[in-house]
């Protein structure tokens, strides 16, 4: 539940700046072009293991 609940809040802080664009997938990422003020890409991933 605490990761979710961290997400919600950055996708949400990401969401209020339109200089930051959000992907989901690597292809996105690798494909997705910048376009008007958006100048940054956040790629959420949930990773496994310790960090």
């Amino acid at each position: 539940m605490e990761l979710a609940s961290s997400f919600n809040t950055m996708c949400k802080s990401f969401n209020d700046n339109s200089q930051i664009g959000t992907v989901s997938t690597f292809s996105e990422l690798v494909h997705t072009d910048f376009k008007g003020e958006v100048n940054a890409l956040c790629w959420f991933r949930n990773l496994e293991g310790n960090f």
